[in-house]
């Protein structure tokens, strides 16, 4: 079953369709997803709790950076609008990096990297 889901993996990487998945590979699928889901959750809750701003969801920062432009709090309107630039500059590198490296291997070789960082 993972030799097939990794099969199928590798071969919509290279531009291939992949096959209909069986319902074993959708369960382990889901049970990622779901991994990736609580960990993205959790980095939110800890880094909310301590700054007030969210590491990942970009539209609770512009609603905080709202709140902060209409009290006019310059100190906290820079830090918040220092994140969304930082959240927007990673994705402008990341497509610059895809074209020039083919977007089939940018995931390979950039998600342990991002992983490991966050």
């Amino acid at each position: 079953m993972i030799n097939s889901l990794r099969k199928r993996t590798l071969s919509s990487l290279q531009g291939q369709t992949p096959d209909v998945f069986t319902r074993d590979e959708k369960n382990i699928l889901l049970m990622v997803k779901n991994g990736f889901a609580f960990s993205w959750g959790f980095l939110n809750v800890i880094i909310f709790s301590i700054s007030g701003r969210y590491a990942t969801v970009m539209t609770g920062n512009l609603l905080i950076l709202a709140t902060e432009v209409r009290a006019w709090k310059v100190e906290e309107m820079l830090l918040t609008l220092t994140l969304i630039m930082t959240y927007i500059c990673a994705g402008a590198v990341y497509n610059y990096i895809s074209i020039r490296l083919h977007q089939n291997t940018v995931v390979l070789y950039l998600m342990p990297l991002i992983l490991s960082l966050g």
